[in-house]
């Protein structure tokens, strides 16, 4: 599934005045897995830890990053149609 999603900024009167840069990221949307040992390595066994999904690919922190810096910005990018992409896609929204 393709997924769009354009932040505009809210035009106010002390920002009238003020030029915004036009971005658009294409790219990668995905979720970065990071797994937290919570035990030292071992090798040869297993440990136990934690697992953490986070928002992430270049292209949508990016355009997250630009966004909050005040530019125009539409991503484009593809996500599953699975539970994990619906779950990007509302993550993604809630970021507009």
């Amino acid at each position: 599934m393709t997924l769009y999603i354009n932040w505009r900024i809210a035009v106010s009167e002390s920002t009238m005045n003020r030029i915004f840069p036009r971005i658009f990221a294409l790219g990668d949307i995905v979720w970065d897995i990071l797994l937290r040992p919570e035990e030292p390595l071992v090798f040869g066994s297993d440990v136990p830890g934690k697992a953490e999904f986070t928002p992430g690919g270049s292209a949508a922190n990016f355009a997250v990053w630009a966004a909050r810096l005040e530019a125009d910005v539409l991503l484009q990018g593809k996500i599953g149609d699975d539970k994990l992409g619906k779950m990007m896609e509302e993550h993604l929204m809630w970021k507009k």
